[in-house]
């Protein structure tokens, strides 16, 4: 799989590094909602039918929702090859593209 081919080979070899070294907790963010970044918004070319109506870019947002659903399917098979580790998916794409959507409700 796409998976497979992106994630596991070198995740998982460095996964198990850190655990032979002892880690057995390991914190995994994901990818932020770059396509409401400001700096690309600027910086990249794009059309109008590309921005969603909160101003981010809709082709680059879906390409982080599509990396981080394979994100989380590789750490499931991560979960599965080394069993005593705990591993945790932070969602850090919710959390900011809830702060980019709705600024004013969080004071910003």
């Amino acid at each position: 799989t796409l998976v497979g081919l992106i994630f596991n080979p070198l995740a998982l070899s460095n996964f198990q590094d850190l655990y032979s070294l002892g880690g057995r907790t390991f914190l995994v963010l994901n990818l932020a909602p770059v396509g409401c970044y400001p700096a690309l918004l600027v910086e990249l070319p794009h059309n109008s039918t590309d921005v969603d109506e909160f101003g981010c870019l809709i082709s680059y947002n879906n390409a982080v929702v599509d990396y981080n659903n394979m994100l989380k399917e590789a750490l499931t098979n991560i979960r599965k090859d080394l069993p005593k580790a705990s591993v945790v998916y932070v969602d850090t794409h919710a959390v900011l593209l809830e702060l980019f959507q709705h600024p004013k409700s969080h004071g910003i």
